[in-house]
């Protein structure tokens, strides 16, 4: 990998390459900082390569692919707290869209694709308590 990470996600691309988010490693003077830049591994050429970065820096996050194709991420923690804020990664234009909040901050949730395409949210942490809240997105 370009960044060692710990905390971090993976999921497989529609094309067959594997998107790298987020995690916590250690910065160029030897400290520790949550990534803001994922990477993407091609399985047919061997190679790890950084794609552009995500709108926040986080770890503790969620990936799900969502039935077009798209990366949608949520939650997560970073140096500032905790975050409700939800992005979608397109591969085919390598962009990161911001697209709302959930009801709650959290981290170490779980998130699942349902069959009509909306995604289900549930558990996790908020800093205080841990969660028993679900909600979804509609993309």
């Amino acid at each position: 990998m370009v960044a060692g990470r710990s905390g971090h996600t993976a999921s497989l691309l529609p094309d067959d390459r594997l998107l790298i988010v987020g995690g916590i490693g250690l910065n160029v003077v030897g400290g520790v900082e949550t990534h803001r830049s994922p990477e993407i591994y091609d399985f047919e050429t061997d190679e790890w390569h950084l794609t552009p970065e995500m709108n926040i820096a986080r770890s503790g996050h969620t990936l799900s692919e969502l039935p077009a194709g798209q990366i949608f991420l949520t939650g997560g923690t970073d140096d500032l707290g905790f975050h409700a804020t939800a992005e979608i990664y397109d591969p085919t234009t390598e962009a990161w869209t911001t697209v709302g909040e959930m009801a709650v901050a959290r981290v170490a949730h779980q998130a699942t694709v349902l069959q009509d395409g909306r995604v289900l949210i549930t558990g996790g942490f908020t800093g205080a308590e841990s969660l028993s809240l679900m909600e979804t997105y509609s993309p």
